[in-house]
Parts: structure tokens; C-alpha cells; sequence
């Protein structure tokens, strides 16, 4: 009889050792599914990642280039603006129309065709 319950002692040990490496096993299992499934999801999200810096420092490239352009057209129609500012400056506008009104309407229209042309060239897309 005590041969018995040593057999169903070492019984009960062998089939808790084993029931304990079948939960192990099952719970490993488990994770590395779970693992496997977030290791998918932040792949996923490094790609999007580099897409998203990738769009933006395309963007970022472009928007300097057009800031370049427009500065320089900027530049362009400042100096235009300086150039009539100082002819009307040296220029005695009321003098000159009442001793040669066409003449002085003339030369008017030209430097305001010459600011419109400047303004043109320095807004339009090329």
C-alpha cells in the first residue's frame, strides 16, 4: 500500500511538472503571437513614418524655393518702387502739368505702364 501512494505521489508531481510546462508553453505561445502582431503594427507605422518626413521635407524644399523666387521678385518691384519714388521726388508735378499738360500726362502714363509691367513681372508664374 505505501508503494501505492508513493506511485500516485510521484504521479501527482509528473502531472503537475506537466500540466505546468503545457501552461508555460500555452503562454509563450501566446505572447509571441501577441509580439509577432505588434511587431506587424509598428512596421507598419515606421513605413507611414518615412512616407510622412519623406512628403514633408519635399514641402519643406519646395516652400524655401518659392520663399527664393519670391524674395527676389520682392527685391525686383522694391527697387521699381525706389526708382519712381525718387523721379517723383526731383519731379514738380503741378510745375510741369501747368506749363505742358499732355506732355506731362504722357510721361505719367509711361512710368505708370513701367510700375504695372514691374508689378506683372514680379507676381506672374513663370
Amino acid at each position: 500500500m505505501a508503494r501505492l501512494y508513493i506511485f500516485l505521489f510521484i504521479l501527482a508531481i509528473l502531472g503537475g511538472i506537466g500540466y505546468g510546462a503545457y501552461y508555460i508553453y500555452n503562454d509563450t505561445m501566446q505572447r509571441m503571437a501577441v509580439l509577432r502582431d505588434n511587431n506587424a503594427k509598428l512596421e507598419v507605422a515606421v513605413k507611414a513614418k518615412d512616407v510622412t518626413i519623406k512628403s514633408l521635407q519635399e514641402n519643406m524644399e519646395k516652400q524655401i524655393k518659392l520663399t527664393k523666387d519670391l524674395n527676389t521678385k520682392l527685391s525686383i518691384a522694391e527697387e521699381n518702387n525706389k526708382k519712381i519714388s525718387n523721379l517723383l521726388a526731383k519731379t514738380d508735378i503741378v510745375k510741369n502739368s501747368l506749363a505742358d499738360p499732355a506732355g506731362q500726362e504722357k510721361r505719367i502714363n509711361e512710368q505708370v505702364n513701367k510700375l504695372f509691367d514691374g508689378i506683372n513681372t514680379a507676381t506672374s508664374a513663370k
